[in-house]
């Protein structure tokens, strides 16, 4: 009997392990929405820089950047404040 329970926690522990090993089990596209509101070129390069590392970390990532107010000129290379890459 005590065999049956120990092979029967060995079986839960290993199944637990793999599914919370993963934590983006089952899901295949991530979504992610990032705001430019500020004409600051440090500002401007963080945003660019987190793009990159979540795309590093997450290749199936789906990224939309919404610029707004003083972010608008980030998407202008003559206005730009940040060196095109």
């Amino acid at each position: 009997m005590i065999h049956y329970l120990l092979v029967l926690i060995l079986g839960m522990t290993t199944v637990a392990n793999s599914f919370f090993s993963d934590p983006y089990h089952g899901e295949k596209e991530h979504k992610v929405v990032i705001q430019v509101s500020k004409v600051d070129p440090a500002a401007q390069l963080k945003v660019i820089g987190q793009i990159k590392n979540i795309l590093e970390a997450l290749p199936n990532t789906k990224i939309e950047v919404v610029c707004h107010s003083e972010g608008l000129p980030i998407l202008v290379i003559t206005q730009s404040k940040v060196p095109p890459m």
